[in-house]
């Protein structure tokens, strides 16, 4: 997911609630993280806090990942790991899916919604888009959050819908 989205979701969420967002990576990814801080508005970067650059640049621990997590109201991912901890936790959850089939990474955990739009080469399976990533770059930050608000406006209950553009 192009990191200026990523900044417009986390601009998008500040705007309606005063909040922390923790923007988790491990060390490698921490020039996507700072890209993402970089497109921030400059009034909502104190509440960003970029996980990698904790400890010398060194980042946090797995468990105190899962930790955070366990604590969090949100957790907003792509196909990944902390996806499947949140699910674990009973944290609402959204899930970005692009170049994955969400069929093939199913949680079953009531309190995710998906984001993902249809696009005629998709869902590839490939690690690297031999064309121009279109089934990420297109998501528009809206449709995500859109799925961010009503989950945190939803009491813990079962049910589950999936959003797709």
């Amino acid at each position: 997911y192009p990191p200026e989205h990523f900044a417009a979701v986390a601009a998008g969420l500040l705007e309606k609630r005063p909040a922390a967002i923790l923007l988790a990576g491990s060390p490698a990814e921490r020039p996507i993280i700072d890209a993402i801080l970089q497109h921030v508005p400059p009034a909502f970067r104190p509440s960003l806090i970029s996980l990698p650059a904790l400890h010398n640049n060194r980042g946090i621990s797995l468990g105190a990942l899962k930790e955070i997590i366990r604590r969090s109201a949100l957790i907003i991912a792509n196909d990944t790991g902390p996806r499947h901890f949140a699910a674990a936790f009973n944290i609402p959850t959204v899930t970005l899916f692009g170049p994955t089939d969400p069929r093939w990474a199913e949680t079953y955990h009531p309190r995710e919604r998906i984001v993902r739009i249809d696009v005629p080469c998709g869902p590839c399976q490939l690690k690297t888009c031999p064309i121009d990533h279109r089934c990420l770059r297109d998501l528009p930050p809206a449709l995500i959050l859109a799925a961010a608000n009503a989950l945190l406006q939803t009491p813990a209950t079962p049910g589950r819908s999936n959003a797709t553009a």
